[in-house]
């Protein structure tokens, strides 16, 4: 696993990105916290130099014990006995995840436009089985008849051209397309189990920061507000932002609102 460090605060903050991003988004976006927070930004499995060895994403998926050992581990292996854990779109869903597994080794839980708060139908058939899996290859493989099922897709209305064009957007590429599925793949049994996490954070009593874009059609507010079900605790703060919300900007509102004291 590829990570950096930067920062010169006491507390641990590690932060995990989004799909076909890096860890570099979270340079100028922690900067505003350099002196509260030494952040650990990591590259997810697929990205930057982060990979897997000879293992197969999609026969040997990365499991829940698996990852929460590493997490574990990694912890011990920058000196922190606790850390924020700050997680951007994929990244949110593994952060819920690792707060799940490891609750009494977060120091809170902070998601910006977090996947992973309702499961989608498409992953859930595209990687959950074999035959979902083979289907997922084939159109990744061809295509021409990927592309035009998006579009037959869009024009029958069951997603929408927002949809469209960020789906567009993750896979306009034979490399794209290949990460996308082996993402998908190996991180599909990384999902939050709501009850299990909401329990976990309740014993531990972690504070929550969820941060949702105004104008993001990819993860709308509804998703976030479902999160008060399991844990009411849960602080949701609505920014003035679209998907892409890792800005100094927004940095900058939540430092000067105080939106991270807990």
């Amino acid at each position: 696993m590829e990570y950096a460090q930067w920062g010169k605060g006491k507390e641990a903050l590690v932060a995990l990105h989004g799909f076909g991003r890096n860890l570099n988004d979270f340079r100028a976006f922690t900067a505003p916290f350099e002196d509260r927070f030494t952040t650990t930004a990591v590259n997810i499995f697929f990205h930057g130099k982060s990979g897997i060895g000879s293992r197969k994403s999609d026969i040997e998926p990365l499991s829940t014990d698996e990852f929460a050992a590493f997490f574990n581990a990694f912890l011990d292996h920058i000196g922190a006995k606790k850390a924020h854990i700050m997680g951007y779109s994929l990244g949110g869903r593994l952060a819920m995840k690792l707060a799940e597994c490891s609750p009494e080794r977060v120091k809170s839980l902070i998601l910006l436009a977090p996947d992973g708060l309702v499961l989608s139908r498409w992953y859930a058939l595209l990687s959950h089985s074999a035959p979902g899996r083979a289907v997922f290859r084939f159109f990744m493989r061809n295509n021409p008849a990927f592309f035009g099922l998006l579009r037959t897709l869009n024009k029958i209305g069951f997603i929408s051209d927002r949809l469209r064009d960020f789906i567009r957007s993750q896979t306009g590429s034979p490399e794209l397309q290949q990460k996308v599925y082996d993402v998908w793949c190996f991180l599909r049994k990384i999902e939050p189990e709501f009850d299990k996490l909401g329990r976990a954070l309740k014993r531990e009593d972690v504070p929550v920061h969820i941060f949702i874009g105004a104008y993001d059609r990819i993860i709308p507010i509804k998703n976030a507000r479902k999160f008060k079900s399991i844990y009411p605790e849960v602080k949701i703060t609505l920014l003035r932002s679209g998907h892409a919300m890792l800005t100094r900007k927004n940095a900058v509102y939540i430092l000067e609102n105080r939106l991270l004291d807990n």
